[in-house]
């Protein structure tokens, strides 16, 4: 706790992250009293389920980010509650994460497990809630570059954000397969 404190006094940007570990201590806490609280890893989960660096925000909460605990503490919040839908999404969003790298140059190293993994989660998420506008953009997005008719299918759900593109599918693959070979790399 004095280091905590001695940090966030050379740098104060930081205090979302030392807020979200004194939390994750208190929650770790509480899952030793009561660990059949499916709501108290999803609470721990959510706060390890942070983005590790964010260039638009002053704040610096990536000291908690651990996407691939919060996948576990997820996990487990399932096997305490399978009827706890909306946390597929969240592991989704988890798995979606993992395998990058913040930094210039850098590479994804997802797998294509994980990959796999992002796709089963919001899948499961639509089949159990009904799903909704961001979940379906999701899943849109994962699928634009491999299976461009699902792709277009989950932007199709998107209520009145896309035009409806069903007579267009020749063009868009086109496209889709133009931008899938641009080489990227050489803009790092």
């Amino acid at each position: 706790m004095k280091y905590l404190e001695q940090a966030y006094n050379i740098d104060p940007s930081y205090i979302t992250s030392f807020d979200n570990v004194l939390k994750i201590m208190e929650l770790d806490e509480a899952i030793k009293k009561t660990p059949d609280d499916y709501r108290l890893y999803v609470q721990r989960g959510d706060l390890k389920n942070v983005p590790e660096y964010d260039m638009f925000t002053q704040d610096r909460q990536g000291i908690t980010s651990d996407y691939y605990g919060a996948i576990d503490d997820y996990t487990k919040a399932l096997e305490l509650n399978p009827k706890a839908y909306e946390v597929y999404e969240k592991r989704g969003d988890a798995w979606a994460e993992c395998g990058y790298k913040r930094c210039i140059g850098c590479k994804l190293e997802r797998t294509e497990q994980e990959n796999a993994n992002v796709i089963k989660d919001y899948e499961l998420a639509i089949k159990y809630t009904g799903g909704n506008d961001n979940l379906f953009e999701k899943l849109g997005d994962r699928y634009a570059t491999t299976a461009p008719e699902k792709s277009l299918k989950y932007y199709n759900m998107v209520s009145n954000q896309y035009p409806k593109y069903e007579n267009k599918l020749p063009e868009i693959n086109k496209y889709v397969l133009f931008i899938s070979s641009l080489d990227f790399s050489l803009l790092q």
